[in-house]
């Protein structure tokens, strides 16, 4: 049999590759830059971390206009007819079917920022809103009221609510005081439970919300409450009036609670909370001491920019939110708009994040598998709808993991970058190698996919049309720098309409380099 040729100084390969994939792994910020995981990224602006690539985001597009003033609320409404109102200013409009607003279906509020539980029982679907300023609200699936809640002296104190064993529970702003409703009740006599002798470390009360944990004989709930200096309360049982029926679990120190009475998730069975150490599940909480609860935080790939950003923007700011987006398998971190137009987002199934950028946010909200936010001029828009935001075009960035190919001195000169990509219509894709831990926008155009009618979705003919951004796609640009650590980075430039969204997915592919002497 005839033997391969060896290589000779004409025949060697003179220029290696190495093969990088798309960071699934998602932002990270907890890692020393050179010894980052191959699926790591060290930039990653509005492209979204999934399980197999990383894709760019959606578009947003205005759902209601003309509310006149900053929305902080959406309130969704389920019942034998969907509603969805928002809260700005002095008002709350009903915004079902989107486009310009007519007048308020409640006027004369004081805050917008509100408390909303929805809530069953014989009667109906309701929602019960307070807001620790205005008389609590109630909405019974066709009209809005002031159905008093008696009891307490000040009702338009409560701050919080929460749906728990068949009863609403709430809490009284700067207090220690809980008031809680009868059974099935939304309205009426509510009695008080003061917490505030098991408090160990003083404060306010802050958050309620539930929390399901598992017992030997199924699961359990049970109510928490979060302090303002980060105590959180649990107790389990259905009447505090009964000693048989109500007991304290215990407390657990964290970190200071972030968004008032949103800083608690639901996830799953547990119960994440916001807090100046990060977004820690309670199931990880009564684990660990505080000083080592960064271990078990949802927010550790990105522990230290969560610090850097709590110190900068501070803690008092009621546009914290932390909320989900269960369809696209997101939680969305907003922060102040002090901070610019940005959310941490992470993937719940991967635990993987990214930022998203463009969005000026007060507030989000969910309804009927769409995802909603408020801003400050007035407009309720939904996300993750169309290809660009408003008309401005999204300009999604990744930055993948940093290599220097197993040699930490030696220079590298990249040549050439090939990407694994899904594109869509109206899509441009730029590529490029970032050198030495700086990043380096690409200017080399990777691919384009303009939009065509026959590839549109009702006018595309079946069996002949090609839909793009639904295949597979391997293409290069060239990609100069020269640098001892490198790193592939993509850029995604997106500007269609409202009418579709347009895939930009990144899949991974090859860096071509040379390699040179040390000094």
């Amino acid at each position: 049999m005839r033997q391969a040729a060896r290589p000779t100084a004409k025949t060697a390969r003179v220029s290696p590759s190495f093969d990088w994939v798309a960071p699934t792994g998602g932002w990270r910020t907890d890692i020393e830059m050179a010894d980052m995981p191959k699926d790591a990224a060290f930039q990653l602006d509005n492209f979204f971390p999934e399980s197999n690539r990383v894709r760019a985001r959606y578009g947003s597009q205005p759902y209601a206009t003309g509310l006149g003033a900053d929305v902080q609320t959406i309130i969704p409404y389920s019942g034998a007819l969907n509603k969805l109102f928002a809260a700005a200013g002095s008002g709350l409009f009903d915004i079902t079917g989107g486009g310009v607003v007519g007048a308020p279906v409640v006027s004369g509020l004081a805050n917008a920022h509100w408390s909303a539980q929805q809530f069953t029982n014989a009667g109906g679907q309701f929602i019960r809103m307070v807001n620790g300023v205005d008389t609590p609200l109630l909405y019974n699936g066709s009209v809005w009221s002031t159905t008093a809640i008696t009891g307490i002296t000040n009702p338009s104190a409560l701050l919080a609510v929460t749906a728990y064993r068949s009863r609403l529970w709430f809490i009284e702003k700067n207090s220690t005081n809980v008031w809680y409703l009868a059974t099935d009740a939304v309205s009426g006599a509510a009695t008080l439970l003061n917490v505030g002798g098991n408090m160990k470390y003083g404060g306010i009360l802050a958050a309620i919300g539930v929390w399901t944990i598992p017992v030997s004989t199924g699961i359990q709930q049970t109510l928490a409450i979060m302090t303002s200096e980060g105590e959180l309360l649990v107790y389990q049982g259905s009447n505090p009036a009964d000693a048989t029926n109500w007991s304290f679990v215990g407390s657990f120190k964290l970190g200071n609670p972030i968004g008032f009475d949103r800083c608690l998730l639901n996830v799953g069975a547990d119960l994440a909370i916001m807090t100046t150490d990060g977004i820690i599940p309670i199931t990880k909480a009564v684990q660990l001491d505080r000083g080592a609860t960064d271990l078990g935080a949802i927010t550790k790939p990105i522990g230290p920019t969560w610090l850097d950003t709590v110190a900068s923007v501070g803690t008092s700011s009621n546009q914290w939110q932390l909320s989900a987006f269960p369809k696209r398998r997101m939680a969305i971190v907003n922060l102040p708009n002090d901070l610019g137009a940005y959310q941490y987002v992470m993937n719940t199934e991967t635990g993987a994040w990214c930022r998203f950028v463009g969005f000026m946010a007060s507030c989000w909200g969910t309804w009927e598998e769409r995802l909603f936010f408020g801003a400050n001029d007035g407009t309720v828009y939904e996300a993750e709808v169309g290809a660009s935001d408003s008309g401005t075009a999204i300009d999604a960035l990744m930055v993948g993991a940093w290599s220097r190919f197993g040699d930490g001195i030696s220079p590298k000169y990249s040549k050439a970058i090939g990407a694994t990509t899904q594109i869509g219509p109206n899509t441009i894709m730029y590529a490029g190698v970032s050198v030495d831990y700086q990043t380096t926008v690409p200017l080399a155009v990777l691919a384009t996919v303009p939009v065509s009618a026959s590839s549109r979705w009702g006018t595309a003919v079946w069996g002949q049309s090609h839909f793009p951004g639904t295949t597979l796609t391997r293409t290069f640009a060239s990609a100069g720098g020269t640098g001892v650590a490198l790193a592939p980075t993509i850029r995604a430039l997106i500007s269609g309409d409202s009418g579709s969204v347009s895939e930009a997915g990144v899949i991974g592919g090859p860096i071509l380099y040379e390699r040179g002497q040390p000094i």
